[in-house]
């Protein structure tokens, strides 16, 4: 048997992809994570297989501004957290959320700049039922969050919105 036909049965393979740009402006004042529309659906075709979840989204605020990004998933009505905590509670903990992401803004001329939060996360869902993967985000300090905003820049130009968020999934074999 040649090695092509034998690569079918490999642990690794991508099985499918399914990707959600959103390219619509999103604004957040909440200080407990809400879902916005950066979400992607997936059926995985087998109970060992593993998703790869990857995202981008440019985030940006009109003043000095802290916020967080989580993952979360829902599987048959339930939904849970899927991301692991990259930093722990401190004493200021106002600020410092456990959360797939986080954004800090800290200077004078936050209003002109959009910073891209990323991330990825390896996920064992053990189903073959159909998974949403979301996004959450929250501000921890100051006024609000925007997401694919317009970006003025400190001469007074208007950038027009060319930045888009997106969220994909890859299905690998288990």
């Amino acid at each position: 048997m040649s090695r092509a036909r034998d690569l079918g049965t490999y642990a690794g393979k991508v099985l499918q992809v399914q990707q959600t740009i959103l390219k619509a402006k999103k604004t957040t004042t909440s200080t407990t994570p809400v879902g916005f529309d950066l979400e992607v659906a997936i059926t995985p075709s087998s109970t060992s297989s593993k998703i790869l979840v990857e995202y981008v989204c440019p985030i940006s605020s009109t003043t000095d501004t802290y916020g967080y990004i989580k993952l979360y998933k829902t599987v048959g009505g339930s939904t849970s957290e899927v991301t692991t905590p990259n930093s722990t509670a401190s004493d200021n903990t106002t600020n410092n959320k456990n959360a797939w992401g986080h954004y800090a803004h800290r200077d004078s001329d936050a209003a002109f700049e959009s910073k891209n939060m990323v991330g990825s996360c390896l996920d064992s869902p053990s189903t073959t039922s159909e998974i949403t993967y979301k996004i959450y985000w929250a501000k921890s300090y100051g006024t609000s969050l925007a997401c694919n905003d317009t970006v003025t820049d400190d001469t007074g130009n208007t950038f027009v919105n060319n930045w888009s968020s997106q969220i994909t999934v890859t299905e690998v074999a288990g």
